[in-house]
């Protein structure tokens, strides 16, 4: 893609201003959500620090796309046709994906561990298009993450997941 068009405007300003518009909306709802999170007992920022943080930072940066696109918007130039292919199953794959990957845990029949495993190397094969050296980096990836967030999760932050 063009150095250009990422750095100073926007090529479909009209559905980046939608987005950042309901990135907004969103942000607000996890916000006003975050406020009946119960105060913390021993953790000076509590509970409801993480979701009010991201929803600042997913704040600022739909600002940033807002901001290109309404200034692009006058400027608005015929779009080109690339090299990109929309792959739509791509995408409901990689959320199938993940609705089992919680779905496993939910029921008991995978613990943490392993559906991460699963979750990594099945959602790294799709998106690599099950092409032989990705589905070998996304298997290495994944029992690495897997187990290594299972040691980090249970043995440094004390968390018990399931």
């Amino acid at each position: 893609m063009n150095e250009t068009n990422l750095e100073s405007e926007s090529v479909r300003p009209v559905e980046d201003i939608i987005a950042a518009v309901v990135m907004f909306a969103l942000c607000g709802v996890i916000w006003w959500a975050a406020q009946d999170i119960a105060p913390p007992f021993f953790d000076p920022l509590g509970s409801a620090a993480l979701p009010k943080a991201l929803a600042v930072i997913i704040s600022g940066l739909s600002s940033i796309i807002l901001v290109r696109a309404v200034v692009s918007l006058g400027r608005q130039q015929p779009v080109t046709t690339t090299a990109f292919r929309s792959r739509p199953g791509i995408a409901f794959g990689v959320l199938a994906i993940s609705m089992l990957y919680a779905g496993l845990m939910d029921y008991g029949l995978l613990g943490f561990r392993w559906a991460t495993v699963f979750f990594i190397f099945a959602a790294g094969s799709l998106l690599g298009r099950f092409d032989r050296r990705t589905m070998i980096i996304s298997g290495v990836l994944a029992v690495l993450l897997g187990f290594g967030c299972g040691y980090l999760f249970r043995h440094v932050f004390y968390i018990d997941l399931p």
